[in-house]
């Protein structure tokens, strides 16, 4: 069995100041982080609107819409929901052929998300929503990020 000793490394807040249009792609939440094999992200306020006439959202978006998926950025994900990214550039739109996760490969993070990193990942950890439409009107996104290298007992 895997024992985690999480170590809390940061809280990325955009709660202050009303509503915000997002814009970028991908929002740093992150910059450096290092020294561990996995990622423990949790949502604990999650609120936004993905774009004009679709309902308030949280971390694990909008699994009942229907969408094509060439709107999404991660077809696998629902609609609007939170998803991250290690490494890379915010700027980044296209993913290469099936890299691993933690290499710039967007994966889901909804409201609870736990990632195994690459070997040597030190950052960054982007965020940003799987919709391709920008920009998103995100009332409230609190998350906090934490490390942690496993244990193993039997």
């Amino acid at each position: 069995m895997a024992i985690f000793a999480w170590q809390e490394l940061a809280t990325f807040d955009l709660t202050a100041g009303g509503v915000q249009d997002v814009a970028a792609p991908w929002v740093m939440a992150l910059e450096l982080f290092g020294g561990a094999t996995h990622l423990r992200l949790i949502a604990e306020v999650a609120r936004w609107t993905a774009m004009p006439g679709l309902p308030e959202c949280g971390a694990d978006g909008l699994p009942d819409l229907p969408m094509p998926d060439t709107a999404l950025l991660l077809t696998d994900c629902a609609p609007a929901a939170l998803i991250g990214r290690i490494g890379g550039s915010s700027a980044t739109l296209k993913v290469g052929d099936n890299p691993p996760v933690g290499t710039s490969k967007p994966f889901a993070v909804g409201n609870h998300c736990v990632v195994e990193l690459p070997a040597k990942a030190v950052g960054p950890l982007f965020l940003g929503f799987n919709l391709r439409h920008r920009p998103v009107a995100v009332a409230a996104l609190r998350l906090r990020v934490s490390q942690a290298t496993p244990t193993f007992s039997e």
